[in-house]
């Protein structure tokens, strides 16, 4: 017993230390605010997997990150150690993933924009860097079947692609996948523009091979400010995607006593400058512009295979526009009143499409406006709304009014 008496004092006091730390972090959670999602309108069940991250801070270098859920609020004290020092930051669908098949993602990048995921397969791509240069030298496809476990890995070279280059999205459908991928050719620092273009692979399961990419040449862009994205009419069955480009400008008079806008100027003065809006044959290749005959627009949520779907706010509101290409009308689809509140389009997180839904979450950083808002594409109509509420005031056990900023969403399966 002597022989091991050493070792036996060392575990009680670390046990003791660690009971110690979590009682004591527990103690802190207790005091701060938690966050809920109330349903206002439509369907709740449509919120079930969707997954908040974001963060509360306060002038005396309090930092709290967090994870907002329909089940409430979880901060990163009240994890686990080994969870906070490897998996907290990472995304919840590749943590799903690396639960469920962990042969198949070992040693595999942890961005979720690298997977897709179907009801029989997940997706894989990624670059192959050159050990001698900075440019990524290849592109790796990897599936997996979810009911056999078969693994097949496909590689191409891709000389087109520079040291910028990034997988935006992976779509992945029964026949094959497409890779979006965004090139950043050349950046001009005195003007601050760059040259990109979004280079579209395809790789066919059935014929094992890929396709030369497509090249959708956008032009230069400003390194702030801008807006690029893009959609697919349909992802399970992929027919023409929608890539645009453009940036937040402002036009707010200069105020008389200071020479600068007022924040309220500024934001009233907000709107979308689209400089580029490609549509692209995905099964011909072709790539044509359009013109869009109006200013009504606003931020691009989605595409229907027909229109084009945007968000503008202004002071009666926010209102989800539909543009028709062909007829080039813009029909207001939904209107959704805010009263007495400051948004900004910085306020909008990327849009999320899943299936035929597109999901919107609105941070109003200087205002009580923080909404979930979900969309039904087809149909073109409100069919969830949601707001994320505080079960108290916002303010540290200081007294000290804390921020809370909600910084991404995601959708997982």
């Amino acid at each position: 017993m002597k022989k091991y008496s050493k070792l036996i004092v060392l575990t009680v006091v670390m046990l003791v230390a660690w009971t110690v730390f979590y009682v004591h972090a527990h103690q802190i959670t207790d005091s701060f605010v938690r966050f809920s999602i109330k349903t206002i309108e439509g369907d709740e069940s449509l919120i079930e997997h969707v997954v908040i991250r974001g963060d509360m801070s306060s002038s005396n270098f309090t930092y709290e990150p967090f994870v907002l859920t329909k089940d409430g609020t979880t901060f990163m004290r009240e994890t686990s150690f080994i969870e906070r020092i490897s998996d907290y930051h990472k995304s919840e669908k590749v943590k799903q993933l690396q639960l469920k098949h962990r042969q198949f993602m070992r040693g595999k990048n942890v961005n979720s924009d690298n997977y897709a995921t179907t009801d029989d397969k997940i997706v894989y791509a990624d670059f192959i860097y050159s050990k001698f240069n900075f440019d990524p030298e290849k592109m790796k496809i990897e599936t997996l079947d979810k009911n056999t476990n078969e693994k097949k890995t496909a590689v191409i070279d891709n000389p087109e692609l520079n040291t910028f280059a990034y997988i935006e999205k992976v779509i992945a459908y029964d026949e094959g996948v497409y890779v979006a991928v965004e090139n950043y050719l050349d950046t001009d620092y005195e003007t601050d523009m760059n040259e990109i273009t979004w280079n579209i692979y395809h790789y066919e399961f059935s014929r094992g091979t890929f396709d030369e990419p497509i090249v959708v040449s956008l032009g230069k862009i400003p390194s702030y400010n801008n807006i690029t994205q893009f959609f697919v009419d349909d992802e399970n069955d992929p027919k023409e995607m929608i890539v645009l480009a453009g940036l937040i400008d402002y036009a707010a008079p200069e105020d008389e006593a200071s020479g600068f806008p007022s924040y309220e100027e500024e934001i009233v003065s907000e709107y979308i400058n689209l400089s580029a809006i490609k549509k692209v044959d995905l099964k011909t290749g072709n790539v044509t512009d359009i013109n869009m005959e109006t200013d009504q627009n606003g931020i691009p949520v989605g595409y229907n295979g027909k229109e084009l779907l945007f968000i503008e706010r202004n002071a009666a509101g926010l209102h989800y526009h539909a543009y028709d290409i062909e007829t080039k009308k813009t029909t207001t689809i939904v209107s959704l009143p805010l009263e007495g509140a400051i948004v900004s389009y910085w306020d909008f997180s990327e849009p999320i499409q899943d299936g035929r839904l597109i999901y919107t979450l609105l941070n109003s950083e200087y205002g009580d406006n923080k909404m979930i808002l979900v969309i039904d594409e087809k149909e073109k109509e409100l069919v969830y709304k949601g707001a994320i509420e505080p079960d108290r005031l916002i303010e540290n056990r200081n007294g000290d009014e804390m921020i809370v900023y909600f910084n991404e969403m995601e959708i997982v399966d």
